[in-house]
């Protein structure tokens, strides 16, 4: 069985601090008040987040404009303030909620500051 030299660092210690840096920076952003873009969907819930992109992604208007019209997506205005409730890892979604609201949306994480 091969050692590891003394003073070097495994790879498991090296992606165990960067994952602890990520999560603390991710968990101070969610205390602070951020404001929304213009432009960007906003769904009630991840599914249709994701069924929104997909018809975005295909240029398919028809299926957008149902969405938009079911209310279960919109398009964020510019300068709302929300917080943030949850987020996903490696698909660039994320859960607020708007100020004043009690109801968390999801949109991309393009449309917070």
């Amino acid at each position: 069985m091969e050692r590891q030299a003394r003073g070097t660092v495994s790879g498991m210690k090296i992606f165990t601090a960067v994952f602890l840096v990520l999560l603390f920076s991710v968990t101070a952003r969610a205390q602070s008040i951020l404001t929304m873009n213009e432009g960007y969907p906003v769904c009630v819930s991840e599914s249709a987040l994701d069924r929104f992109l997909t018809s975005q992604e295909r240029k398919d208007d028809r299926s957008m404009a149902a969405l938009l019209t079911s209310e279960e997506c919109t398009i964020s205005r510019g300068g709302q303030k929300a917080y943030l409730e949850d987020y996903t890892i490696f698909t660039g979604k994320v859960k607020i909620r708007l100020e004043g609201r009690t109801v968390g949306f999801w949109t991309v994480n393009e449309a917070i500051n």
